[in-house]
């Protein structure tokens, strides 16, 4: 299916700014069309029933090791320069973003850095920070989900630490957070159905080449 190129409603993009200016974070229901949304749902499921996706990893550099004791996601990369259909309206929206929330912020992010990610049933990530200890390059962090029909019984919930308490927030389809790399700590509640989502960095720097992409 084609996608002509979209952008996200303003009303959106002024909401999450200011959002995530005044608490750390933002949600927004509207800032992807639901038909798109839709249609990235079905594309992250073949890819995971299809075992196109590989097991996430922790740390960085040399350091980088799996433990599913930890973090039990599935991820494939995803590479602007080479992506058609939904997946390139999906980037076009994030490059909106990112362009506003340089401008809104005043900072320098000219990079974005993306993956489709599906933890299977019993998997989980533990409560953790996006930004790494010896870099500051993950500015804001964003994710898409994209589970169509999900029930509070299906689990796989992201629970944000703020300072007034946890906030969890569902994983239903069309549901998109962004919030400070810096600042959130997060986790992913164990889920009981497959759970599917687009997740990524707007980053001060430049991607890492070695990065494993995906190519439809």
């Amino acid at each position: 299916m084609k996608f002509p190129p979209t952008s996200p409603p303003s009303g959106a993009l002024s909401a999450l700014a200011q959002h995530v200016a005044q608490q750390g974070y933002g949600l927004s229901a509207t800032f992807f069309p639901p038909e798109l949304a839709l249609a990235l749902s079905r594309e992250a499921a073949a890819f995971f029933a299809h075992e196109a996706l590989r097991p996430a990893q922790i740390g960085k550099g040399p350091t980088q090791k799996q433990r599913e004791d930890i973090r039990g996601d599935r991820i494939a990369w995803l590479d602007g320069r080479q992506l058609s259909g939904p997946l390139l309206s999906y980037w076009q929206h994030i490059d909106t973003l990112r362009a506003y929330f340089a401008q809104y912020f005043r900072l320098a992010v000219p990079w974005v850095e993306t993956h489709l990610a599906a933890y299977p049933p019993g998997s989980f990530y533990r409560r953790h920070l996006d930004q790494f200890r010896a870099t500051t390059n993950r500015a804001f962090t964003f994710l898409l989900y994209l589970n169509e029909g999900w029930q509070p019984a299906h689990g796989g919930s992201l629970r944000l630490y703020l300072p007034e308490g946890p906030q969890d927030v569902a994983p239903r389809l069309g549901q998109f957070v962004c919030f400070r790399s810096d600042l959130i700590e997060h986790e992913v509640l164990p889920t009981q159905v497959p759970r599917l989502s687009l997740s990524g960095w707007l980053r001060r720097d430049e991607v890492p080449l070695d990065l494993q992409t995906f190519t439809p």
